[in-house]
């Protein structure tokens, strides 16, 4: 191995020596896998022999109590992930703790916490373990060279105001007008009708929006110009400070509320019954338009104008799939107007964005 690092080195110049000391560096992480693998399973085994106690912050600090942490590393274990436990950060709020498979096992933990100790999660620390043997790595958008090409203009514009299976007290007054409001504007400023795609209340069902969202994929070429807009409820973010949206047909559990959760047993024999409604949740949360969804969508979309506008509570989540500054300094613009809700303002953006 070194006598070929020594080969490459000698014909590299200095961008790829950058380079290869990075590959270098992947290589002897992969080949130390096995060995840091061991390692960090049986630290999470000595801390976790301490229990809960090891890392209770004291009386004096906001957290959860101390049986409830016991009884959520019981929880996470009996929910199909026997590496997985959780303990307290130092500022006294839960924390995913011990050895995970995969994304999957980890988002599990999350919603076993979540569950027993509200829906806000304020008292889950949002730092996810360390030790996840499947990493799965993801790219951010990438803006396709300018071509110099005058492209079509494409819009997807979705607007959710009514849901199939949410009270009517969850009901979004104006989030289907916007979308049709959106729809006119941009007519006016050069879109074709055909070119527009408006999903609105029973439209805007899971499927619908994740068919649309691949003929854009499909149809857009460097050049184009693209705007994507949603008004809807946000979910809040999981173990991964991933957010979703939810679309019109959503799944839910028919009259959950953190209150359905408390009253189950605290004692073991609750136990089967609170595993089978944190396994609902995560069902239900199946059925909404995840993170990995639109994280498809921005990175894999092929052109140099893109604008995407998420109407939704904790939609600066997202940014995570479009990183800061996106694609160079010419995009940080677009950042600065994430927030923007004056009507002028917003088509100003857009109109020098797309242009």
């Amino acid at each position: 191995m070194l006598n070929l690092f020594e080969k490459l080195i000698n014909k590299t110049t200095v961008v790829s020596l950058m380079r290869l000391s990075l590959f270098g560096g992947l290589i002897l992480l992969s080949g130390c896998a096995t060995m840091g693998s061991k390692m960090a399973l049986d630290i999470a085994k000595e801390e976790e022999a301490k229990g809960c106690e090891a890392t209770y912050p004291g009386d004096g600090a906001k957290k959860v109590e101390l049986d409830d942490c016991k009884r959520i590393s019981r929880l996470i274990k009996k929910a199909g992930v026997p590496e997985g436990f959780v303990g307290y950060d130092k500022s006294g709020r839960l924390k995913l703790k011990g050895s995970y498979l995969n994304e999957e096992q980890v988002n599990k933990a999350y919603m076993v916490a979540l569950t027993a100790v509200g829906a806000s999660g304020l008292e889950i620390s949002p730092v996810t373990p360390r030790e996840l043997q499947e990493i799965k790595m993801v790219k951010s958008f990438t803006p396709q060279p300018d071509t110099g090409r005058k492209g079509n203009k494409y819009a997807l514009l979705i607007g959710v105001s009514k849901f199939q299976n949410l009270p009517p007290k969850k009901n979004i007054e104006a989030a289907d007008d916007d979308a049709k409001a959106l729809k006119e504007t941009l007519r006016k400023n050069g879109f074709k009708e055909e070119n527009i795609v408006v999903l609105t209340d029973d439209l805007a069902t899971k499927s619908n929006i994740v068919n649309e969202i691949r003929n854009l994929q499909a149809k857009t070429t460097p050049g184009d110009s693209v705007v994507f807009f949603i008004s809807t409820h946000g979910l809040p973010p999981n173990a991964y400070g991933k957010m979703g949206v939810i679309p019109y047909d959503m799944d839910t559990i028919k009259g959950y509320s953190q209150a359905t959760a408390d009253k189950i047993s605290k004692e073991e024999k609750g136990d089967p019954e609170f595993i089978a409604l944190v396994n609902k949740r995560i069902a239900a949360l199946k059925s909404a338009i995840s993170f990995d969804d639109l994280q498809d969508f921005f990175t894999n979309i092929n052109s140099n104008k893109f604008v995407a506008i998420l109407d939704t509570c904790y939609s600066g989540a997202a940014l995570g799939a479009l990183t800061y500054p996106v694609g160079g300094n010419q995009y940080v613009e677009r950042e600065k107007n994430y927030s923007l809700r004056n009507e002028h303002k917003l088509i100003s953006t857009l109109r020098r964005l797309l242009r």
